[in-house]
Formats: C-alpha cells, sequence, structure tokens
C-alpha cells in the first residue's frame, strides 16, 4: 500500500528531526499503515528504537501536521539479545526509515527468515497460553473471593489470549480495533467456528447493538474526563515510571480525539461486537492504570485479583457505574460465571493439548 502524500511527508520530517537524537537508533512504520489495511481515522505507528536506559516499552501520542502519531519507544537492548515474540509482528511489518547501526535491518532479516516457521510459532502460542493460564487463574481466584465481576473480566480475557493462537497459526494479524473480524477469518480457515462462538457468548459480544454502542461511547468520553481529571490531581513523583508512562499515553487528549473517531468508524463499518470489543479493551487498560496510581497514593497495594472491587473504592459512583456498563459487567450471577470459568478451562486445555499439532498441520 502506498502512503499517502501528507503521511509520507509528515515522516519525513519527524525522521529528519529525531534522527539528531543520540538515544534514537532507529525509526520504522508498522501497524495498519504498513499493512495497507489503515481506515482514514487510524493513527500512525512508529517505531522507535530507543537507548535510553528506561528497561520497558511505552508509547507516546502526538500531532503532527494534523496526523495522530503514536511513537512505540522500544528498548535496543531487547533486540539485541534474545528478542520477545511479542514484537514478532512490529518487526515483521516493518518499513525502515532511519537505522543507526542497522539493528533494525539484521533483526527484520532474521524475522523474516523465522516469522512463519512451526518453531517461531511454537514461541509466540506458548506466551499467549501462559497469559491464558494466568488471567484463568486470576478469574478463579477472583470467584472464591466473592468478585464475580472481576472473574467474569478476567474470564473473557483468558479465552482471549488462548484464542491468539489461531490467529498465529493462520498468521492472521493482531489489530485492537480488527480482533472479531480477525479473529472470525483465523475460525474459518481452521474450521473451528464453534470456538468463536463460544468467546462471542462468554464475552457477551453476541447481542450487542448499534445503540448499545453509540451509549457505550458517550459513557467511555465521560468516564475518560473524570479519571483524566482525578490523575492530575495526583503528584506524579508518587508513581512508578511505567504507570505514569502509560497514563500519559491514555489520558493525553489526543488518545481520547483519536480513539472517539476510530470507534465512530467501527460502529459506521464493522459488526457490532467490533467496537464493543475495542472500547472495553481499551477501557480495561486505562482502568488497571489508574487504579495502580489511585492505590499507590494511597499507600495501598493494589490486589489486580479482584480490580473491579478496588475501581469501586476509589471511583466515583456515577463513573463506576458508567465503567460497569461500558464493560457489559452490570449484572453478575456468580453461578453463571462458575459455568464460563469452567468452559474457559476445558477450551484452554483442548487448545493447548492441541497447540503442537495444529501448528504441525497447518504450518508449513
Amino acid at each position: 500500500m502506498k502512503l499517502p502524500e501528507k503521511i509520507r511527508w509528515t515522516l519525513n520530517r519527524i525522521v529528519k528531526k529525531m534522527r539528531t537524537d543520540e538515544n534514537v537508533y532507529g525509526i520504522g512504520l508498522f501497524g495498519s499503515w504498513s499493512r495497507g489495511d489503515a481506515a482514514n481515522t487510524s493513527d500512525v505507528d512508529l517505531l522507535v528504537l530507543d537507548a535510553d536506559n528506561v528497561g520497558f516499552e511505552y508509547t507516546e501520542r502526538k500531532e503532527e501536521n494534523g496526523l495522530l502519531v503514536d511513537f512505540n519507544h522500544i528498548p535496543k537492548k531487547w533486540l539485541v539479545g534474545i528478542m520477545p515474540p511479542e514484537l514478532d509482528q512490529k518487526i515483521s511489518e516493518l518499513q525502515i526509515f532511519y537505522d543507526r547501526d542497522w539493528t533494525l535491518s539484521n533483526t527484520k532479516e532474521w524475522v523474516a527468515k523465522g516469522y512463519n516457521t512451526p518453531e517461531r510459532i511454537a514461541i509466540r502460542t506458548e506466551a499467549h497460553v501462559v497469559e491464558a493460564d494466568i488471567y484463568l487463574s486470576r478469574a478463579t481466584s477472583a470467584l472464591a473471593r466473592h468478585d464475580a465481576q472481576s472473574a467474569q473480566l478476567y474470564t473473557t480475557i483468558a479465552l482471549e489470549n488462548i484464542l491468539k493462537i489461531l490467529l498465529e497459526i493462520t498468521n492472521t494479524p493482531f489489530s485492537n480495533s480488527r480482533f472479531i473480524r480477525n479473529l472470525q477469518k483465523a475460525t474459518e480457515k481452521l474450521e473451528m467456528q464453534p470456538v468463536l462462538e463460544e468467546y462471542m457468548e462468554i464475552s457477551r459480544l453476541t447481542d450487542v447493538t448499534l445503540g448499545e454502542n453509540e451509549q457505550r461511547l458517550r459513557l467511555f468520553k465521560h468516564v475518560w474526563d473524570e479519571t483524566s481529571f482525578e490523575i492530575k490531581n495526583i503528584k506524579k513523583e508518587e508513581t512508578h515510571l511505567q504507570v505514569r508512562k502509560n497514563l500519559g499515553y491514555y489520558m493525553n487528549p489526543l488518545f481520547l480525539q483519536g480513539m472517539i473517531m476510530r470507534t465512530k468508524t467501527l460502529i459506521a463499518e464493522a459488526p457490532p461486537a467490533e467496537p464493543a470489543h475495542y472500547m472495553q479493551n481499551t477501557l480495561i487498560t486505562i482502568m488497571e492504570n489508574y487504579a495502580w496510581t489511585k492505590t499507590e497514593t494511597q499507600n495501598t497495594k493494589l490486589d489486580l485479583t479482584t480490580l473491579i472491587r478496588a475501581l469501586k473504592t476509589t471511583q466515583q459512583p456515577k463513573t463506576h457505574q458508567e465503567t460497569i456498563q461500558i464493560l457489559n459487567l452490570q449484572e453478575e450471577d456468580a453461578e453463571e460465571t462458575r459455568k464460563n470459568i469452567e468452559k474457559t478451562k476445558q477450551t484452554i486445555k483442548k487448545l493447548r493439548t492441541e497447540r503442537k499439532q495444529m501448528i504441525k498441520r497447518h504450518v508449513g
């Protein structure tokens, strides 16, 4: 896909300016504009190879020439040793604009050779199995501690993580705003549509309507406004650097601007489940970082297992109720949640057991 002139001109200007920074070792385009599936409302994703020793990945959003640009900073040392498998897709999509010492080019060449091999897919899918187990454990613990809302939330996340195996095996890209449609493609290729149906049922995305999505978007803006107001009144030095970086991204008005535009496009063009999923996943990330910040400043320890219960004690009542409505956790029945946990447990067990055979059968 040829980039529009405005984007090419803007990127050239950005690269010319950033390459003078001694900590910047590489810059490249990834994401929807690189893959060729971008919408007019899609932001521009730039990977920045950063020698600054912060030790973690973080993203900054800026407006450049009327475009919303996400600067995804990756520690340079991550590409020197054993590269984390979660970077595979970004590197494989990369259009390199600046590469001071050939680190990006060499890494992309290495990824290109191994990205679709059974061995590398096995590594990436194993990471998804681990994540699924972590969230399933949280769901089970939350239910045992009588927080059915957190249990339902983590059950859905656990199931989503294990289903990412299907995306990996079918070489279907990950995209926050295309997850449902891409998962549908993957399950059709593998003739595993019942797994998608189970996910839609457990995640409560089956019967989402246009009107509900429009209402949730209005609620999202209000929750964002209230959360942003609270965060501004917290002394930044009291919070962990990585949490500050995360909230700096999500509480940036430019993030809200882009998120609203993207969601409106999804509401107009995609199946209703897609924008609902997009809003929910975005809000979960914001709320996790918000909860960390609030508990740190209150000298208490956040227990992620009971995240929704923690939010109830930190958010204003109206904001909390709106959060619950966006996440579709209004009425939780412990018995129904227990059944969902059991179904998810069985799906995880099945895909974990069959994972290597599926790779062998469908890859290469």
